[in-house]
């Protein structure tokens, strides 16, 4: 953490779920992924299920978001123990990359796309907080609270964004989440 004092992150909480990416080539081919694999679209796979009820694909092709991978954590019944008591399936959007350039999207342009789309983004924490003379210790500390999608649990954890390189990221998990995980 000492190498990135004196630059401003986005503070978002992780959530407990499976990675998901919908990607559209910028061939035009559009696709869904768990974490390593491209799956097949069918009626029972769960991604597929949220990317089409969440009319993903339509929305990439509206706006010609060709050579764009949308990263989400696929939350809900049956995913992870479901710890935030969601009925049915939804997913949070925590990055966008561009597969042209090799760039991931700053936070105020993904949030911006998520809202032209109408997604749902994973939950701010801070838009602007600069880790200047916090020790790893703080950071750790930082981590500990309740979820924003559910305040009845501790959340995961945090993950920080560098809002001048948007490369750069770092998570931090939380100690009382763990201590009931086990």
């Amino acid at each position: 953490t000492y190498r990135n004092r004196g630059y401003t992150f986005e503070v978002e909480e992780k959530l407990e779920g499976s990675s998901m990416t919908a990607y559209l080539s910028k061939e035009g081919e559009f696709e869904v992924c768990s974490r390593n694999l491209s799956l097949q679209k069918t009626d029972a796979n769960t991604f597929w299920k949220v990317a089409i009820e969440n009319k993903i694909e339509e929305k990439m092709r509206e706006h010609k978001l060709f050579g764009l991978a949308i990263q989400a954590e696929l939350i809900g019944e049956g995913v992870q123990g479901n710890i935030y008591g969601i009925k049915g399936h939804t997913f949070r959007v925590f990055d966008i990359y561009n597969t042209v350039t090799g760039e991931y999207f700053g936070s105020s342009d993904r949030i911006k796309l998520c809202d032209i789309l109408g997604i749902p983004t994973a939950p701010v924490i801070s838009h602007e907080w600069r880790i200047d003379s916090s020790s790893i210790a703080d950071i750790v500390n930082m981590a500990e609270g309740k979820s924003k999608l559910n305040p009845k649990i501790e959340r995961e954890g945090i993950v920080f964004k560098c809002i001048e390189f948007p490369h750069i990221s770092f998570k931090a998990i939380s100690n009382a989440y763990l201590l009931k995980q086990k």
